[in-house]
C-alpha cells in the first residue's frame, strides 16, 4: 500500500490541520479551522500539549495538505441560514464507487474509533468470518460492475482508502478480488481525508449507539440552518467540505478513471450528499451498510448516483452456518 505524497503538517488541539505557512493561489480551502481540513493560512489555535505530540506524530506524517485546482465552489454552510442550497457538481470526469468498510470488530462491540492513534489493528480490524467475507463479496460485485464499463483493462483501477485498519483491510481484499478477475489495479492509495468523522474525547472509545442519539439528529438540524453542533465533534458542514475537497481534487487531476473509495459511514454519507448536490444524502436516507457499494458517474448530460450492491442476506446466513 502506497500512501499519497504528503507535505509537512502539524496538528492543533482541535485536530484541524495546520498547513505550511506559504499559501498557494491554487489552494481552495474552507474558511474554518474545524474538522480535518486544509487551511489557506495557519490556524491560530494552540498546538497540542508536548505529551500528545509524539502520539500524533505518526498520524501527522501521512496527512496531506491538498493543493486543489480552482473549480466551482459550493455554498458555505456557515454563510447562509439554510445550507440546503448546494450547487451541483460539474459533469463528472471519472466514475466513483463508494464502499463502506466491511464488518469490523468495532462494529460488533459498538465502539467508536475515530482517532487514528487508537486504531489498534489487532483490536479494530475486520471481524472474522463476516468482515472478510463481506469485503470479498464487494470485490466480486465491483469486478462484475467494471466489466461492461472497462473496454481497456490495461488502464489500472484506482483504490483510495482511509488509513484506518478496517478500511485498509477492506481495500486489500477488494483489490485482490479485482486482480483475480483480471483487472490491473494500482497500489492502494491512503488518503486521510477519507478518515472517520472525528467524534472527540467525549465519545471516543465509547458506545456508538450513544453517538446515534446525540450527534446524528443534530446533522439534520444543521441542514435546516439551526445550530446544533456538539462540542468536540466534527460538525456536518466541515465533514461535507472535507469530502467535497476530496472529489474536486480527483476531478481536477484525473479523467476517465474508475475510482473505488473505501471509507466510513459518516464520511461516505457526506460524500453522497456532495454527489447529490444536497446538504444530506437522500439515497437510502444516507445510511451505508457494511461493504455496501454506491456509484457516481456521468450519464449523458447529468450525473447519476445510485446504490449498486448491498450484501445479500442469504450469503451472510450461509457463512453464519459454517
Amino acid at each position: 500500500i502506497q500512501p499519497s505524497p504528503v507535505k509537512p503538517t502539524q496538528w492543533n488541539s482541535s485536530k484541524a490541520l495546520i498547513c505550511p505557512a506559504k499559501p498557494s493561489p491554487l489552494r481552495r480551502c474552507p474558511p474554518t479551522c474545524r474538522g480535518i481540513s486544509c487551511l489557506s493560512s495557519p490556524c491560530d489555535s494552540p498546538l497540542p500539549h508536548p505529551s500528545r505530540r509524539s502520539a500524533l506524530a505518526s498520524a501527522a506524517a501521512i496527512l496531506p495538505c491538498s493543493f486543489l485546482p480552482v473549480l466551482p465552489s459550493f455554498a458555505d454552510p456557515s454563510s447562509s441560514k439554510s445550507v440546503n442550497s448546494f450547487s451541483s457538481l460539474p459533469l463528472l470526469r471519472n466514475t466513483y464507487f463508494l464502499v463502506r468498510h466491511a464488518l469490523a470488530r468495532s462494529n460488533t462491540t459498538h465502539t467508536v474509533v475515530s482517532d487514528i492513534t487508537h486504531d489498534d489493528p489487532f483490536t479494530y480490524s475486520l471481524a472474522p468470518p463476516f468482515g472478510p467475507a463481506q469485503a470479498s463479496l464487494a470485490g466480486t460485485a465491483l469486478a462484475s460492475l467494471l466489466v461492461p464499463m472497462t473496454s481497456d483493462r490495461d488502464r489500472p483501477v484506482v483504490i483510495v482508502a482511509s488509513d484506518f485498519s478496517r478500511t485498509r483491510q477492506t481495500a486489500e481484499i477488494i483489490r485482490a478480488a479485482l486482480v483475480e478477475s483480471g483487472f490491473e489495479v494500482d497500489p492502494i492509495r491512503l488518503d486521510p481525508r477519507l478518515r472517520e468523522r472525528v467524534f472527540g474525547a467525549r465519545f471516543e472509545l465509547g458506545d456508538s449507539r450513544v453517538v446515534a442519539r446525540a450527534v446524528w439528529p443534530g446533522d439534520a438540524r444543521v441542514c435546516e440552518g439551526r445550530d446544533s453542533e456538539v462540542e468536540g465533534v466534527e460538525d456536518w458542514g466541515a465533514l461535507r467540505r472535507r469530502m467535497e475537497e476530496f472529489v474536486l481534487d480527483w476531478e481536477g487531476r484525473e479523467r476517465g478513471r474508475n475510482v473505488i473509495i473505501v471509507s466510513h459511514g459518516d464520511p461516505l454519507e457526506a460524500l453522497s450528499a456532495v454527489f447529490e448536490g444536497q446538504c444530506q444524502s437522500a439515497l437510502g436516507k444516507g445510511f451505508y451498510k457494511n461493504a455496501e457499494v454506491r456509484k457516481a458517474t456521468a450519464s449523458g448530460d447529468k450525473n447519476v448516483f445510485e446504490t449498486v450492491f448491498v450484501q445479500p442476506s442469504a450469503k451472510i446466513q450461509e457463512i453464519r452456518k459454517r
